[in-house]
């Protein structure tokens, strides 16, 4: 749940910095650019945030497995 927390904090923080700087949020000077791509890359690696959710909720809720 950790995992699903701070990937979905990161690339809320990510896009909102971006929009606050507009079209210079994605130039070279800022360095937003590399970080839109690793925090995507946090919500699907290693394992996706649909795998943690269902994993969660067979363990934690009780609820069947949908995978």
């Amino acid at each position: 749940m950790a995992k699903y927390a701070a990937a979905e904090a990161c690339v809320k923080a990510v896009d909102q910095a971006v929009h606050t700087l507009g079209g210079n949020g994605l130039t070279r000077e800022y360095g937003l650019a590399s970080l839109i791509t690793a925090a995507r890359v946090a919500r699907i690696a290693p394992v996706s945030r649909e795998m943690i959710l269902n994993f969660v909720s067979h363990q934690s809720l009780g609820l069947p497995k949908s995978y």
